[in-house]
């Protein structure tokens, strides 16, 4: 009788051990949706990057005609304040403006009869103000161009080379341009975004006279520009 018992309740818990093997698993309670990065409102950021400009001089008289072309490079680094806002389809549109300091310098040769002289480039500073519109094709990653209209400070300088060099003339003005450009965005830490941009400018010419008015110049040149930045938004 005992070894009946015995093997009737082993029986029986292997009958039941089978049975819950077979229950279906309970459901896992769902699990939140990864939060998205809202885009929209104010912000003000940082930024530092690497810029080329390729510059045009050409004399305008064709009894001095020459040119010279002192394309200039360098570091430049400022900053940026904007506004987004986000429709419901993940598309971003905005209004940003942004100023930088640049160490842009470049210089050249043209040629004259006599003597040769050196032309010098230095793009002082760039601002601009522009529209954006962008895509958020992740949660916390937005895509987007940009246009705009610039401004910036172009320094040149003209050394006379006869055995020595003397500074002979400067002149220094303000131009203005279209910019356009095209980046990336990331947000974190709910208020952070980093982006990486690259723009072009094409700055309009200018012409200017030497004292006299007896060599009348045109100088244009434009901008290349890789830039890095950190904001934050409000």
């Amino acid at each position: 009788m005992k070894i009946i018992a015995v093997v009737t309740a082993a029986l029986l818990m292997l009958t039941a051990a089978s049975f819950s093997a077979d229950l279906p698993d309970e459901p896992l309670p769902p699990q939140p949706a990864p939060e998205r990065f809202d885009w929209s409102g104010f912000y003000v950021g940082g930024t530092a990057g690497y810029a080329w400009s390729d510059v045009g001089i050409s004399l305008v008289r064709p009894i001095n005609f020459g040119n010279a072309e002192p394309d200039a490079e360098g570091l430049t680094g400022g900053g940026y304040v904007g506004f987004n806002y986000t429709f419901y389809n993940n598309v971003v549109i905005g209004v940003e403006g942004d100023a930088v300091f640049s160490d842009l310098i470049g210089d050249a040769t043209m040629f004259f009869p006599f003597p040769d002289e050196t032309w010098t480039s230095d793009i002082e500073w760039m601002a601009s103000i522009r529209a954006r519109l962008g895509y958020a094709v992740t949660n916390n990653a937005l895509l987007f161009v940009t246009g705009g209209w610039a401004w910036a400070e172009f320094d040149g300088k003209i050394y006379d080379q006869q055995g020595f060099v003397s500074l002979r003339e400067r002149y220094s003005e303000t131009f203005n341009g279209y910019s356009l450009g095209a980046g990336g965005e990331f947000g974190f830490a709910h208020n952070w975004v980093a982006r990486l941009e690259y723009r072009f400018t094409d700055f309009c010419e200018k012409r200017f006279d030497l004292p006299g008015g007896t060599d009348p110049f045109d100088v244009n040149f434009d901008v290349h520009e890789v830039r890095g930045g950190l904001a934050y938004k409000f």
